[in-house]
């Protein structure tokens, strides 16, 4: 997607330059840059500022049997990727593979069967989706995969991949629980994550983040105060990367900020609610927090407090889960399959941190007795103190 164009850019007096950059140095404050094409040909570009703004690259886990060259194996990252898929697809491949049952690899393996080729997913973990969705919910979402006819395969371990005279035929798998066995194949997808582009921050000596990417404050302020960082690269704090479009836009909109002299602009937790959007049915995973998946709220758990209302229609193929704060007031965070058409309300609610008591979102019996289960508890606990 362009949000720009060469000639905007070039009418508001940005200056382009086109090639590589191989070195930042920091102590002169110059960025050396080689043209392509050109490696003898070095530019040496002075900085006040610098932004890093180089995203990520696609995981490719180390595979017995893969090089880069192989052909039919594929990243799902670039517009180049996309066009080697199409090629492949019209060219005679029958058979694919995709590596990741994450968003990305379920949007992969859609295209993938649109192009009639016969399709399936590996996924590593124990179920799709397994970082933003519970068991429950993404069994119902396995279901509705397999409908589409795209075989679903977890818990799995790939173990070889299968070429001969430099293109893929086929991968040696192995399922939790079952003999290795071959997959034939002529099109393998890698959509199992991403890896900050931090190349240039090492090379630099700048502080690299816990999984990579350079580390920042909420200013986005590298450990050289002259150095920015700003999208999949950066690392909030040194603690993580986020690979979603949204969190990208609010680091750009709160560096321009600091960079147009409002120098107290800060990033807040970025929004990690997620919708599904290029597949024939609804699927979404919304949260207040970042804490609703890295404490997996939606999984019940011993005394968390926390009021869970789950609502499955096996006919319909729905699955909506909500989660509320303990005095049922304000919604925490929520699952839907198959059928999100309350999202955006919902999402909303999450958000602002409203008061949803009267919204009708919690059974009102079961919310007035933790209320007064609540009450009790915290009046045992006054006379308590009293005495």
């Amino acid at each position: 997607l362009a949000l720009t164009s060469e000639d905007m850019l070039c009418g508001s007096g940005v200056k382009l330059i086109y090639g590589e950059v191989a070195s930042i140095d920091r102590p002169s404050k110059t960025v050396s840059v080689r043209a392509w094409g050109e490696p003898s040909s070095i530019q040496e570009v002075s900085y006040d500022v610098l932004v890093l703004a180089t995203g990520s690259d696609c995981v490719v886990p180390p595979i017995p049997g893969y090089s880069p060259g192989l052909s039919g194996i594929f990243a799902y990252r670039t517009i180049e990727d996309v066009d080697g898929i199409l090629r492949s697809a019209s060219g005679g491949a029958r058979t694919a593979a995709v590596v990741g049952g994450g968003l990305l690899g379920l949007e992969a393996a859609k295209a993938l069967s649109d192009l009639s080729l016969e399709t399936c997913i590996l996924q590593r973990g124990p179920f799709l989706m397994d970082k933003q969705l519970d068991e429950q919910a993404a069994s119902m979402l396995h279901a509705k995969v397999s409908a589409m006819g795209i075989a679903v395969h977890h818990s799995v371990s790939i173990l070889e991949i299968l070429h001969d005279r430099g293109a893929l035929v086929g991968l040696r798998v192995q399922e939790r629980g079952s003999e290795p066995r071959i997959l034939t194949l002529d099109v393998l997808v890698f959509a199992c994550g991403i890896r900050p582009r931090d190349q240039l921050a090492r090379q630099c000596r700048l502080e690299i983040g816990s999984s990579g990417g350079v580390k920042i404050d909420r200013q986005l302020r590298s450990a050289d105060p002259s150095i920015y960082a700003i999208g999949e690269v950066a690392s909030v704090e040194g603690q993580f990367c986020d690979g979603l479009w949204q969190p990208g836009v609010e680091h750009a909109d709160v560096l321009a900020q600091n960079l147009a002299g409002a120098r107290n602009a800060r990033i807040v937790d970025s929004d990690l609610s997620t919708k599904l959007k290029l597949l024939p049915f609804d699927v979404a995973s919304f949260g207040a927090s970042r804490a609703f998946w890295s404490q997996r709220q939606f999984e019940k758990q011993d005394n968390d407090g926390l009021l869970r209302v789950v609502h499955t229609d096996a006919d319909k193929g729905t699955h909506c889960q909500l989660v509320f704060s303990c005095d049922g007031r304000r919604l925490l965070g929520g699952l839907l399959v198959g059928d999100a058409s309350d999202y955006r309300r919902l999402h909303g609610f999450c958000l602002s941190g409203a008061d949803v008591t009267d919204e009708g979102l919690l059974p009102k019996g079961e919310c007035d007795a933790k209320r007064r289960r609540m009450g009790s508890r915290s009046g045992e606990h006054r006379q308590e103190e009293t005495s």
